[in-house]
């Protein structure tokens, strides 16, 4: 072989054969159940207002939502550990997570099946009272962000969905 064969030989593995891998990386990671799932994904509010009902030791809150599994796998989500996010400055800002002493064992949505969620929480203003209220938990638009997972590969993980494929449509807390 001559020294242009060997000086070609050694660029084709470096800039045509290393290209062809990361193609190959890129379209695994992309057929990856998480980009399937997360797309598949609808949590609406059941209405557009709630109330936030003010106490004389903090405020509390129910919420109703409708999860929706569009996709070919099934959906896992856990009944304590919803998040409160409100719209300050144009950037969803979190005011409210419950204290989960145990998330509890995640219940499963079934592709292509829906269910309703309840979410009803509290913030104290008082002393040794948990969770605290948060200033910032006033009237105002608000997203509520459920926890939301599904099975990873068959090995019993299970994987969160990214934020934002897992928060509801916008609603006023009022």
């Amino acid at each position: 072989m001559t020294l242009i064969g060997l000086a070609f030989g050694s660029f084709r593995r470096r800039f045509v054969a290393r290209p062809a891998l990361y193609t190959c990386i890129l379209l695994a990671a992309c057929a990856h159940p998480s980009g399937r799932v997360a797309r598949s994904i609808d949590v609406r509010m059941a209405s557009d207002t709630a109330e936030l009902h003010r106490r004389s030791d903090g405020v509390s809150f129910d919420l109703l939502a409708q999860l929706r599994n569009n996709a070919r796998a099934s959906l896992f989500y856990f009944p304590c550990g919803a998040e409160l996010q409100r719209d300050i400055d144009s950037e969803w800002i979190t005011v409210w997570m419950p204290i989960c002493i145990d998330r509890g064992s995640p219940a499963t949505l079934a592709p292509r099946d829906s269910t309703s969620i309840v979410v009803s929480g509290e913030a104290f203003t008082v002393p040794n009272k948990l969770p605290r209220l948060d200033s910032r938990m006033v009237p105002g638009r608000y997203r509520l962000v459920v926890p939301l997972g599904f099975r990873s590969n068959g090995t019993g993980i299970t994987d969160a969905v990214p934020v934002e494929k897992r928060a509801s449509t916008p609603f006023v807390l009022r």
